[in-house]
């Protein structure tokens, strides 16, 4: 079992590397930007027959693939992760119930074992 420390740590890698996913997802969406307006070029510029050139079709597929790359992080690896976060932190709050638990359990042990002390008397 992990320690609340260790539990701690795991979470704040998780964040760190939704922060980075969500800087990628940024970044992806960005470039299908870029790319839409190269492939708009490409189609008005450059064609064969008054076919579509093979460039095109490419970067078009560029396009699809970088936009499902980004899709699948943001829907599928997002949540996910989002998830293992929420478990640890029940987890975590698991552990300081249990820390919590103890410590009283403790102080009142100590004020029984004061009280017993105080209700003895001595003789001399």
């Amino acid at each position: 079992m992990a320690s609340k420390y260790q539990l701690q740590q795991e979470l704040q890698e998780y964040a760190n590397l939704k922060e980075n996913l969500n800087k990628t997802i940024s970044n992806l969406d960005q470039a299908k930007s870029d790319i839409s307006s190269v492939s708009k070029t490409i189609d008005s510029n450059y064609k064969v027959n008054d076919n579509s050139s093979d460039v095109c079709q490419r970067v078009e597929s560029l396009e699809s693939n970088i936009s499902e790359t980004s899709n699948y992080v943001r829907n599928t690896i997002i949540p996910a992760i989002n998830s293992k976060m929420s478990a640890i932190e029940a987890e975590i709050r698991r552990i300081e119930e249990e820390e919590r638990r103890e410590r009283e359990e403790a102080e009142e042990r100590a004020r029984q074992a004061a009280a017993k002390a105080s209700s003895i008397k001595f003789r001399w």
